[in-house]
């Protein structure tokens, strides 16, 4: 077990050592007892703020799009105006979320946005995604996304989003579409999003250049998360080398770089973050050979900041016909997974349940883990060695001595 001693903010240093007409589409909540009773008051408080304010300038798109784009655009009272508008009759978690956030001085929005959420402190993953794709990609050395001239995806996702329907642009154009790409609805299949386009002539392709690089593409999907109240939180995204979270408060601000699954693994994928309670949009772009399956996955920190996995590889521990043991190796690579926003400084191992046999050797040794990191933190162990009081006696024709 390990011991933490003292926890520090990340930041302190010691001498110690994101064509149809609608976007993502957001799932329904059943009303329960306590969302009945935060409907009435918070449905009284979106028609007192929206008669005061200005009308919505962009009703074509979702409501939470249309209220990101237009706070991108420094519009934040058409922001509002645009998300409370279409607000009537309306359940989704996302919406209400992202009203609270944008009005915290109105207190029955967030009761009934808090009564949305339930016991549950995050919404897991995205209902559904707005993905775009396919697109050529080069190898890693060379490698470039398409997007970048456009402002990146997440400015061209909420600029140029149903370019078909807004008259805003005419797509993207790619070498493996015959038509420019747009932004399509796609809905993941128990959290895991399923990337692939059947109508693309994956082998003319490959006949015609003559080789199988062709297959390797990119694309990208935008999905969106909400956030009850501040915390903790850890993201595990799986199948994707590239990962941006932005918040819809503040669209603007530079996004979080996540650690993502690079290499496939899934081992290296989870990211810690210190959120505040919102709407975020996360980016993804990944990478894939004709199709992929992604699935990305919010969840609180677990208690204490900290999780410990089983390690790969014991030491063997030998009996022998005597009854020693005597152990081979013991070395033991501790994965310790700091899922907390803080660092985890001094922690310190300790050795229970095998006091007979084994024993940790350097006990006093300590080790830190910065947030979001997985360490494997090497422990050595060594059979202990007792000194037993032997009495021995001889015999002789004359008699015991």
């Amino acid at each position: 077990r390990l011991l933490p001693q003292r926890r520090l903010p990340a930041t302190t240093r010691t001498t110690t050592e994101r064509r149809p007409t609608h976007m993502l589409s957001l799932s329904l909540l059943i009303p329960t007892a306590d969302t009945l009773s935060t409907a009435g008051p918070a449905m009284e408080a979106v028609r007192r703020v929206s008669a005061a304010g200005a009308p919505c300038a962009d009703a074509k798109h979702s409501p939470l799009r249309s209220s990101v784009a237009l706070q991108f655009a420094g519009a934040r009272e058409q922001a509002v105006s645009c998300l409370l508008s279409r607000l009537a009759g309306r359940s989704e978690l996302l919406l209400w979320a992202r009203a609270a956030a944008l009005l915290p001085e109105e207190p029955a929005i967030a009761a009934h946005a808090t009564a949305l959420f339930g016991t549950k402190p995050c919404t897991a993953s995205p209902a559904s995604w707005d993905v775009l794709g396919p697109l050529p990609i080069g190898k890693n050395e060379v490698d470039g996304d398409p997007l970048e001239d456009m402002g990146g995806a997440f400015a061209y996702w909420l600029a140029g989003h149903n370019a078909s329907a807004s008259g805003v642009g005419g797509g993207v154009y790619s070498e493996l579409s015959p038509t420019p790409l747009r932004w399509s609805p796609a809905r993941p299949v128990q959290g895991s999003l399923q990337l692939h386009w059947p109508d693309v002539a994956w082998g003319g392709l490959v006949q015609g250049l003559g080789q199988r690089a062709v297959l390797e593409v990119q694309a990208w999907a935008v999905g969106a998360l909400a956030v009850a109240a501040d915390g903790d939180f850890v993201l595990d995204c799986r199948g994707v080398g590239r990962a941006l979270l932005y918040a819809a408060e503040d669209p603007r601000a530079p996004p979080r770089l996540l650690n993502a699954d690079v290499y496939g693994g899934g081992g290296s994928s989870l990211a810690a973050l210190r959120l505040r309670a919102g709407v975020y949009l996360l980016a993804l772009r990944p990478r894939l050979v004709v199709q992929s399956r992604l699935q990305c996955r919010l969840s609180a920190s677990a208690e204490g900041g900290m999780s410990i996995s089983p390690p790969k590889a014991l030491p063997d521990l030998l009996r022998a016909a005597n009854g020693s043991l005597h152990l081979c190796g013991g070395i033991i690579a501790l994965p310790v997974r700091n899922t907390g926003s803080m660092w985890l400084r001094t922690l310190r191992a300790r050795l229970t349940g095998t006091e007979e046999a084994l024993e940790l050797l350097d006990p006093d040794a300590t080790f830190d883990v910065a947030p979001g990191q997985l360490r494997l933190v090497p422990l050595r162990l060594g059979s202990q060695k007792r000194t037993t009081d032997l009495r021995v006696s001889t015999s002789t024709r004359d008699g015991l001595n």
